[in-house]
């Protein structure tokens, strides 16, 4: 079955697979710690010093793009920010935060943009490897993507989602064994159907997308990603005239 997956993921020329982003749920590595912040009350702010608020305006401004992001207003979450990264240009999670959404938002040269930044800051984390390199298989940039998905598993070895990618990058440049053998050191077959039934949906297939949805569920019944996913196309599937949309899920 991984060899059938890689195989026909190559056929795919345009592909788009939101789910090799790693979560938005990551450290914020800031001026700030998280646990700071987000204990900061209204009653507060007037006994914080003047030359605070310029950390406390970062951190306000990201929970509140997590609250649109959340919400799905997209646009509304972006403009948060980057508010929040001209307030504290170092802000880790605003940077990362603002490369997952550039992807789902299909402006992947911002995306790129705002991972390599986060890089130059932090140059040994996994996570970021893995995002910029997603972003650059979106982009196109296989041979990019395919370094920078290896800086990734060169920080953390067994990062599944990495090499998940990387099997990605693999079939598509038609190194079929290379990328059945990422697959299987991925050790994730819910996320290699889920990947496909993604390349499946930006194609406008949604009665394949609709099948791998299905078998990821199989591998992984509590998969909250895929059983959206599923029922979103169920949903449009119902009803007339409406065409499936390009979704970033994950």
């Amino acid at each position: 079955m991984l060899r059938f997956i890689v195989l026909l993921g190559s056929t795919l020329v345009a592909v788009v697979l939101f789910s090799g982003c790693s979560s938005s749920k990551v450290p914020v590595t800031s001026a700030m710690d998280r646990s700071h912040w987000v204990k900061v009350r209204p009653s507060e702010l007037a006994n914080v010093d003047k030359a605070a608020m310029p950390e406390i305006s970062a951190a306000t401004h990201y929970a509140a793009g997590q609250l649109k992001h959340k919400q799905g207003d997209l646009q509304a979450a972006l403009n948060q920010y980057r508010q929040a990264i001209a307030c504290d240009p170092r802000f880790i999670a605003a940077l990362n935060s603002t490369g997952i959404l550039c992807t789902q938002l299909g402006r992947f040269d911002q995306a790129i943009d705002a991972f390599q930044q986060a890089i130059t800051l932090l140059p040994q984390t996994a996570y970021l490897r893995n995002n910029l390199g997603f972003a650059y298989l979106l982009a196109g940039r296989l041979d990019d993507a395919r370094a920078e998905l290896g800086n990734a598993i060169n920080i953390q070895e067994n990062f599944a989602r990495a090499h998940a990618n990387l099997a990605i990058v693999l079939a598509k440049q038609g190194k079929y064994d290379q990328s059945l053998e990422s697959f299987r050191r991925a050790d994730c077959l819910a996320d290699a159907h889920f990947n496909l039934a993604c390349m499946y949906q930006f194609a406008g297939r949604t009665d394949l997308a609709s099948r791998y949805y299905k078998q990821a569920l199989k591998f992984q019944p509590k998969f909250p990603a895929a059983q959206r996913a599923l029922k979103s196309i169920e949903t449009l599937a119902s009803v007339p005239g409406q065409s499936q949309q390009n979704q970033a899920i994950r």
